[in-house]
């Protein structure tokens, strides 16, 4: 600040420190007063006297909360001028009241870098809790990936790309997403190799090749970017501002690579973005190999259970279908299972059943009841009897498991009805829809579960009736109806009320279908279904 200098200082405001008293303040950080500079030998010479014609200078220290000197306060004449003391105390006075302004003025700039840290702060720890959450909120691991991009595209980057190398089982993937929607297909597109964008599939080779990949470490591209000319045009259109190329790394193992990209209006990245993205390349990488190992482990499971499932016959009398759809929220084998036992004599042994606990003990336990079951049934046992025999080899069988099951004799007659007789260990009633549409549940014995009281068992017993020519069976497992939030009521009615309005499906296996669809299982447990038609 100034006031009474002449044209240019008033303008400039400022000199340079050969020309200036003040850096003397500043250097011993206590007043400084020179009455006659002419008069005194070390001044004669010094620029502030022959360039600016300063002969007399009283300049007061202005300093900070520390004793820092910032500056001076000062006073000047181009003639001499014997500096009284009032004066003195009067520049010193300003001083302090200047210095004063400038602590507050120092204090509140700082209070403000302070409250804009704590801001960048908060909004970084809030991106890394979105970033976790969209990470964690699915286990399809190509869905984690563009929920995460999503994510840093919205408040990072003008536009970031992922790439993830091939494993063995799945090949190699690159995910993008671009702020601009119409600038996002045409990414999405070059990435994925359509010849219509033409060499916009080199670009994920733009930033790292997957023959550089293992010594790929972070850094920054802020200055300008050397490319091939076949992704030049399609980098231009897409923006290429301050760049951070990361790794994603388990371990010692590089299993992919993340780029961010600003805009080139945006203020460049730093050390602090490089480690922030970094800390995200990390977490991604864990979550992808996790969800991919995830994802092998079910299609694992899903393909040894259905191993496990019997193929049925074909009968001329009968329609059959059926349907397993194993929990949504897990990867463990489960114990459900259907069985459709042709006999010698033309009649047939329908079983559903329901083994406890969801891993590969209750699979081999429902192996094993399958089995013998089935040989039972071949041996011309009644379904009582099956169960009978069942229950009293249940230790070698089940160990310390239970289950449910629910065996039924089907006996054609000569007047083309069907005789069915049931026999159950503690599972859900059949379904019977009749030929005209309506549906009900069979009333039948519910006698107690495989591998309770297996020493002290009562004989169990037999409900028999018939059934005309059009209707059909349906057996399930407690997957299909039950929920944690209803009583089981609810689930039952459900399904008897879906089954009689699809009784007209068109085929058996379309009824069985159409049935899981409407009743809405919720997932948390496999589904067994199996229906016959008469």
């Amino acid at each position: 600040g100034q006031i009474g200098l002449d044209f240019p200082l008033s303008q400039h405001r400022q000199t340079p420190l050969s020309e200036s008293f003040c850096q003397m303040v500043v250097d011993t950080g206590s007043i400084v007063q020179i009455d006659d500079a002419s008069a005194t030998p070390e001044f004669v010479a010094h620029n502030a006297r022959t360039v600016l014609s300063v002969e007399s200078y009283l300049g007061a220290p202005l300093v900070d909360v520390s004793g820092r000197v910032l500056g001076s306060l000062c006073a000047i004449e181009p003639r001499a001028r014997a500096w009284t003391d009032e004066e003195r105390q009067i520049l010193a006075d300003l001083a302090f009241g200047a210095s004063s302004a400038l602590r507050a003025r120092i204090a509140v700039s700082e209070a403000n870098l302070a409250r804009a840290d704590a801001e960048l702060a908060r909004q970084r720890l809030q991106l890394m809790a979105d970033v976790s959450t969209a990470l964690n909120s699915t286990m399809d691991p190509a869905t984690s990936i563009q929920r995460m991009l999503d994510i840093v595209v919205g408040q990072m980057a003008n536009w970031a790309l992922v790439f993830i190398r091939a494993d063995g089982e799945s090949p190699e993937r690159t995910f993008v997403r671009h702020h601009d929607i119409d600038l996002d297909r045409l990414l999405s597109a070059g990435i994925n190799g359509d010849e219509s964008v033409g060499d916009a599939v080199i670009l994920r080779d733009f930033f790292f090749t997957r023959t550089e990949m293992d010594r790929l470490g972070p850094h920054l591209l802020n200055g300008s970017v050397e490319r091939p000319q076949t992704v030049d045009n399609v980098v231009s259109r897409l923006g290429l501002g301050s760049t951070i190329v990361v790794p994603m790394t388990l371990g010692q193992r590089v299993v992919g690579a993340v780029a961010l990209v600003g805009s080139s209006g945006q203020k460049a990245y730093d050390q602090l973005d490089v480690t922030l993205v970094g800390d995200l390349a990390r977490r991604a990488a864990m979550t992808f190999d996790h969800a991919r190992i995830y994802a092998r482990e079910k299609r694992i499971a899903f393909e040894l259970q259905h191993s496990l499932l019997p193929e049925l016959p074909t009968a001329e009398r009968l329609e059959v279908g059926a349907v397993y759809a194993p929990a949504s929220t897990g990867v463990e084998v489960g114990g459900d299972w259907y069985d459709l036992v042709d006999l010698p004599d033309g009649s047939f042994v329908a079983c559903i059943g329901d083994v406890t606990g969801h891993n590969i003990r209750a699979a081999a336990a429902m192996g094993r009841v399958q089995v013998a079951l089935r040989s039972f049934a071949f041996a011309g046992d009644a379904p009582d009897e099956i169960l009978n025999q069942v229950s009293d080899n249940a230790k070698s069988l089940l160990g310390d498991l239970i289950a449910t099951c629910l065996v039924v004799g089907l006996s054609p007659q000569a007047d083309g009805s069907w005789r069915l007789t049931v026999a159950n260990a503690g599972h859900l009633p059949p379904l019977l829809i009749f030929a005209g549409g309506e549906a009900q549940f069979v009333e039948i014995v519910n006698d107690p579960l495989l591998g309770l009281n297996a020493r002290n068992r009562p004989a169990r017993a037999n409900t028999t009736f018939n059934v005309a020519a059009g209707s059909t069976l349906v057996l399930y497992t407690d997957g299909l109806i039950e929920r944690r939030s209803e009583i089981i009521d609810v689930g039952l009615e459900r399904l008897r009320s879906a089954a009689g309005r699809l009784a007209e499906s068109a085929s058996i296996n379309d009824l069985c279908e159409h049935l899981v669809a409407e009743v809405q299982p919720d997932g948390r447990d496999d589904v067994a279904l199996i229906a016959i038609r008469f």
